[in-house]
């Protein structure tokens, strides 16, 4: 009886902490000695950014891991209501690491590494989650801009918060969408981009249904006429009765209310932040300044 016990606590230590799924996709995802030889661009950034133990891998790491520890306690059904609180929840960790939001390379990163991950993806399996990781990155480096705009003092109106619903809906549902901001956003350093932006020019333009979340030609959805955001599409009029439940509370303005109201908030908190950082790197400077005086003064007075 003590030999069995003693053998299961052996086997017991034996067992190893499996690796997140999330760390297993960002592995494949990352350069490889042999990939990173063989790769003749950066798209603006550089080779050792895109190292695994690189400080903008990591934190580019940590987001996602936040994210999907978030998407697994929502429902899609309450999409827009997600957006908003995922909004909020980017926008806090990010404010913890303001070195990296100012961090005009880090912006560079994020889309250097989306183009990396479209254009090397050979992960047939995980193709849908790699799309997914893009699709969060993009969302990231929208919500650095928009903390930007905060703390530059601009304000929040409503049309911003339209034009934030639109884009998060069109980099979830358009592919086209995906491909053009990062040749946009990397066409100053290379053309790596341009032949699928060309080669988009020619497909349908597809939606997501809002209620069953499938994709269908966007000329053949039904818009809701209480929404002036045009972020809510149904493929028919039954979907969009049964979506109804879910989509009442965030109806025509709303939704957009909400938004400026997390966004004030925001700002307010982030102004907050701001500050006492300001004040304490003051005080830090300010004793730092009375020990070099100190420091002087004793010198001075040791050579008298």
């Amino acid at each position: 009886m003590t030999n069995n016990k003693k053998n299961r606590n052996k086997n017991k230590k034996k067992t190893t902490t499996p690796k997140s799924a999330l760390d297993e996709l960002m592995n494949k995802l990352a350069l490889t000695p042999s990939t990173s030889s063989e790769m003749t661009c950066y798209h603006g950034s550089s080779v050792d950014q895109f190292s695994i133990d690189n400080d903008y891998e990591k934190t580019i790491r940590d987001y996602l891991l936040g994210q999907l520890k978030f998407s697994k306690g929502h429902s899609s059904s309450a999409i827009w209501e997600v957006t908003m609180l995922n909004m909020e929840l980017g926008i806090n960790f990010l404010m913890d690491r303001l070195e990296f939001t100012k961090d005009v390379k880090f912006s560079r990163f994020i889309f250097a590494k989306c183009v990396t991950i479209r254009l090397n993806n050979n992960l047939e399996d995980d193709n849908d989650s790699a799309e997914s990781v893009v699709q969060a990155l993009l969302f990231m480096d929208y919500q650095i801009k928009f903390i930007s705009l905060l703390l530059s003092g601009g304000l929040v109106e409503e049309n911003n918060t339209e034009k934030l619903m639109k884009y998060c809906r069109d980099i979830r549902t358009d592919d086209r969408t995906i491909i053009n901001t990062l040749s946009r956003e990397t066409k100053a350093f290379c053309d790596c981009m341009k032949p699928e932006k060309t080669e988009a020019k020619n497909r349908i333009k597809m939606d997501r249904c809002s209620g069953c979340e499938k994709l269908f030609p966007r000329e053949q959805m039904l818009e809701c006429s209480g929404c002036r955001s045009r972020c809510q599409y149904y493929h028919s009029k039954g979907c969009q009765i049964n979506h109804w439940p879910f989509h009442r509370e965030f109806c025509g303005a709303a939704f957009a209310e909400k938004i400026c109201e997390v966004a004030v908030a925001s700002s307010k908190e982030m102004t907050s932040k701001v500050e006492r950082k300001e004040v304490l790197r003051s005080m830090v400077s300010r004793f730092d300044q009375q020990e070099l005086e100190e420091r002087d003064q004793l010198a001075e007075s040791s050579r008298s």
